[in-house]
């Protein structure tokens, strides 16, 4: 104990040296020293009485200031709708998952539309903000104000639609020639014919060259069929081709060297003759009224005289396709490929290019369409709808939308890609090529379009291939209705 007290003497005696009164900051502990100093028999006694230390805990109080400031509302995601009437539009939606997924601010909405619903839209501007249309259906949508362009932001962004066939870029544009962009390009291409080698080879018929005509796709159509003991088919050299929509009769109609209408137009597509190029006031202008007949009688051949080609109605027993196997011949579009390589049916296949009439006007012409997603008037975030676009018209993309979504948007830039998938055949590579030609034929606007395919001219020709009419006055009836349309 006596160690203890003389270490603390010492330290108290020195902290005195260093000068008495010396006032140590209010939160140290407070030591109090008292000395008394005794005098008896001479003898010095010194006694030290150390208070005893009590810590004092100093109690700070703090205010915590807290400055507040103004946060803003966390943004809204825009979201920008996509519409379209044909096509897989959960497939389209899966490509634009990864668009959604990498930010925030934009979400992109895909869905499936019905062709009244379309037209309503267009009539009432409303609908969704990208709504699927063609260069065909435009004149009147834009006629009404219903869609917009979005050139200012093609030049803002200076974007360039070089990955485009250059063929086929003139119809982004409306009125196609010095106009604005009003098409983003999603599906489209030109008919080809895909066939079926292994039913070449069985049949012993070498594969379509260029230049076929009718008579060689006839007589080959009907070689490849097959028949039961019953003499009913089980097997077609030709798929369907009167049940097309109207492109039964449009390709063979452009192949016998014909146009449906009037229109400068079809100047971009190499038919010369000066009575296809007046304004839209004449159905079968020129020579294409003899042109109609050769396409519906070729129709009525292959049904008829080739028996090689299912009539209206009728299914095969099995059911009728190309992936299926039963179907020799098949004409489609190029996206066609992209399922015919995961077919399980048909390993081996070609393309040739389409046939044409066998006479001098003959043409391998077929109708060549670009199907996109043009811009509603009404949409109140046009920046975003345009970002959502960009972002679609990515090789990426485009990419997911050939393979995914069995589209097909003129990408000229992605032949290597497509040539490379596995399954391929090298015959697609004339196909590509085919598709920069000027018989790859893109149909000019035409005003009233539903009224003018759909009404007037369609019906008449179902009524021929069900053979309720003759073909001579079919033609006649479609030429009197399709000019009602056109003057009216």
């Amino acid at each position: 104990m006596s160690e203890r007290l003389i270490t603390r003497r010492a330290l108290l005696r020195g902290a005195l040296m260093g000068g008495a009164g010396i006032v140590i900051a209010a939160c140290q502990p407070k030591v109090v020293e008292v000395t008394k100093i005794v005098e008896k028999e001479k003898v010095v006694q010194q006694t030290v009485v150390v208070e005893k230390k009590v810590e004092v805990e100093k109690k700070v109080e703090v205010t915590k200031v807290v400055e507040k400031v103004a946060t803003p509302a966390p943004k809204k995601t825009v979201v920008v709708t996509v519409q379209s009437k044909t096509g897989d539009m959960k497939a389209l939606q899966d490509c634009f998952d990864p668009f959604n997924a990498s930010q925030g601010a934009i979400r992109v909405e895909c869905s499936a539309t019905t062709h009244d619903k379309m037209m309503a839209g267009w009539a009432t501007k409303t609908g969704p903000d990208w709504i699927r249309t063609d260069p065909i259906e435009m004149e009147y949508p834009i006629r009404v104000k219903a869609l917009t362009s979005f050139q200012a932001y093609v030049d803002r962004d200076k974007y360039s639609f070089d990955w485009v066939y250059p063929v086929c870029r003139p119809w982004i544009y409306f009125p196609v020639k010095d106009g604005e962009a009003y098409c983003v390009p999603w599906t489209g291409g030109s008919f080809c014919v895909f066939y079926n080698k292994d039913h070449f080879d069985e049949a012993g018929i070498p594969y379509p060259k260029a230049g076929w005509t009718w008579l060689d796709y006839g007589t080959i159509a009907q070689k490849l069929t097959k028949l039961d003991a019953k003499g009913a088919p089980i097997r077609l050299g030709s798929f369907s081709w009167p049940t097309m929509w109207w492109n039964s009769w449009l390709i063979p109609l452009m192949e016998a060297g014909g146009v449906p209408f009037d229109d400068p137009l079809w100047a971009l597509a190499d038919f010369k003759d000066p009575l296809f190029l007046g304004k839209n006031t004449k159905t079968l202008p020129g020579m294409s009224k003899d042109a109609m007949k050769q396409a519906l009688n070729f129709q009525l051949d292959l049904m008829n005289k080739y028996k090689a080609c299912p009539k209206p109605g009728y299914q095969l027993p099995e059911g009728a396709g190309f992936l299926t196997g039963n179907i020799s011949m098949n004409m489609s579009s190029p996206a066609y490929a992209s399922q015919i390589i995961t077919s399980e049916k048909v390993k081996r296949w070609g393309v040739a290019i389409p046939p044409k009439a066998p006479t001098d006007k003959g043409r391998p012409a077929t109708q060549a369409y670009l199907v996109g997603f043009a811009l509603g008037s009404h949409c109140d975030h046009k920046d975003e709808a345009w970002e959502a676009m960009k972002f679609f018209m990515t090789p990426a993309v485009r990419k997911c939308n050939w393979s995914q979504v069995y589209q097909w948007g003129w990408p000229q830039d992605l032949e290597d890609w497509i040539m490379s998938q596995r399954g391929m055949d090298a015959s697609m590579k004339d196909f590509l090529q085919f598709n920069a030609t000027k018989d790859a034929v893109f149909i000019p606007p035409v005003k009233d379009f539903n009224r003018f395919f759909n009404e007037a001219i369609d019906p008449i020709a179902k009524l021929v291939f069900a053979g309720e009419r003759k073909v001579d006055e079919a033609v006649d009836k479609m030429e009197k209705d399709g000019d009602a349309v056109l003057k009216g």
